[in-house]
């Protein structure tokens, strides 16, 4: 059974994820008290990031004016401390709690009102702590995306190759090309010798059968061509697989240069393709 997330296309090789950006989640009360869930894309946590910053060069002015004992500060920095947080509310409303003033005045001899430093420097505390928390809570869509395996029997290997799935997206999204074809590789050939092993006896009779009797001594391409030939999985496994039949070359830097294997993006898609087509086929 697959499980909830984008659907993938079932034949051709077509976008494999949906989305290519950056996404943070979040739930917090909203000031009309119900919780409510934020989503905050990349171009906002850059904007974030700047503003983190200028938070800090705030709070560390502050320290600064209360070391020489400037116990208050002017009507200028609490407007330029507002303004800041203002254009946080545009990016990500609700992320950061409105500033106090009227707890912070102090109305001084000549009638002004200025603002208490140890307030605003308490109020800048946990705005720098919020975004701390903002900037390293992040999760990327496609990676959430989870898909079950339960056709493979074993719950160690099925376990591993979830494991790797959900690995394998993250490594798509960086442009880790040959770690996705690795990753894929051993995917696809830990379901195939699943399959063929439940049905062995078929496996060994089977015309394109090598003349290795022990199934795990089978090549990527064996197990391929057997499991198309006894109609495990479907041709297009076949018509799809060069990209990942001598993945194993991959994993040595002295196989790979002898075997002048070369990889890219697409075939990191198509080997991606292969294993979603297995999956279809055996759910």
């Amino acid at each position: 059974m697959v499980g909830a997330g984008p659907a993938f296309p079932r034949l051709g090789i077509l976008p494999l994820f949906t989305a290519y950006h950056v996404v943070v989640y979040r739930a917090r009360p909203s000031r009309n008290g119900p919780v409510e869930r934020t989503t905050v894309d990349e171009s906002t946590q850059k904007r974030l990031r700047v503003k983190y910053h200028t938070f800090r060069r705030h709070h560390d002015q502050f320290v600064s004016e209360m070391e020489r004992r400037h116990d208050l500060l002017p009507e200028s920095i609490i407007k330029a401390l507002e303004d800041d947080v203002a254009e946080v509310e545009l990016s990500a409303p609700n992320l950061l709690p409105r500033f106090d003033r009227r707890g912070a005045e102090r109305t001084i001899a000549t009638g002004r009102i200025k603002y208490r430093t140890e307030v605003v420097l308490t109020y800048l505390n946990r705005v720098v702590s919020i975004l701390e928390a903002e900037l390293e809570t992040r999760t990327t869509i496609p990676v959430t995306e989870h898909r079950e395996f339960s056709f493979v029997h074993d719950a160690k290997v099925r376990a591993i190759v979830e494991r790797d799935y959900a690995e394998l997206q993250a490594a798509f999204l960086v442009n880790c090309w040959k770690s996705v074809i690795i990753l894929c590789g051993g995917a696809i050939e830990a379901v195939l010798l699943g399959l063929l092993q439940q049905n062995d006896a078929r496996a060994l009779a089977a015309a394109s059968a090598p003349k290795q009797k022990d199934l795990s001594d089978w090549s990527l391409s064996d197990l391929i061509h057997v499991g198309v030939e006894l109609k495990l999985v479907t041709e297009g496994v076949e018509k799809l697989s060069h990209s990942v039949r001598e993945y194993r070359n991959l994993v040595h830097p002295g196989n790979e240069i002898k075997s002048a294997l070369s990889f890219g993006k697409e075939e990191a898609r198509i080997a991606v393709e292969v294993l979603h087509i297995i999956h279809r086929d055996q759910s």
